[in-house]
């Protein structure tokens, strides 16, 4: 799916996964006899249906990998992020980190993070947090809910350029160190920018799927 667009693929084996903004999902037409395959560059939220003797793989293109029989979790696997996060609602997985053949479990109501240490061999294990999850703010895109929270404006500006399918361009570094609390539904990018104006006291200007954001004068 583009920027700016959400969608639902229904798997062969008749899960369901519904993609936000600026994802791929790759999946062959007929899943294996022994496992279930594909890829996600970006952020699906996947409803998998159960089978003991039918294990489903994730990869990502961070060097980890998702093991599931059957249940419902968030995954966030973008190119351009710094890490993997996944949000497990119910059910079980197995985070596998390719580079180091290290396993993490994750139970129902956890969220467990993933980054590289830029300061480590590429063969170390990837850094990893588990902590107990904020499923409605990991999982509110999947109802048409933007949420912020104390949010940094890099991943501020990331979400944005997903959530409305535009580019946004910072004229002055020092916006990067802004944070926004905002929860947004329907509002346009127009609107949601007014807010971040008003709080954060940058000004912006758009030249159709161009933003440009800079401090107020």
């Amino acid at each position: 799916v583009n920027p700016g667009v959400k969608g639902t693929v229904v798997l062969p084996d008749s899960s369901i996964v519904k993609l936000n903004g600026d994802s791929r999902l790759v999946v062959p037409r007929v899943f294996g006899p022994t496992v279930r395959e594909m890829s996600l560059v970006g952020e699906g939220y996947f409803e998998i249906t159960h089978h003991d003797d039918w294990p489903m793989l994730i990869h990502t293109p961070k060097g980890v990998t998702v093991k599931v029989l059957g249940t419902t979790f968030d995954l966030s696997a973008y190119e351009n992020d710094t890490d993997v996060k996944l949000t497990l609602i119910e059910g079980r997985v197995v985070i596998h980190d390719d580079n180091s053949e290290r396993e993490h479990t994750v139970k129902p109501e956890q969220e467990i993070i993933l980054a590289k240490d830029i300061r480590m061999e590429p063969s170390k294990p990837l850094l990893a947090e588990v902590k107990r999850a904020d499923i409605l703010k990991n999982t509110g895109w999947v109802n048409g809910n933007l949420i912020f929270d104390n949010t940094p404006m890099p991943e501020i500006i990331k979400k944005l350029e997903r959530w409305y399918g535009v580019k946004i361009h910072v004229v002055d570094e020092n916006i990067m160190k802004y944070h926004l609390t905002a929860t947004f539904t329907t509002e346009s990018i127009t609107r949601v920018l007014e807010l971040i104006k008003f709080s954060s006291m940058i000004d912006y200007s758009i030249n159709g799927e161009e933003v440009y954001i800079r401090p107020q004068k």
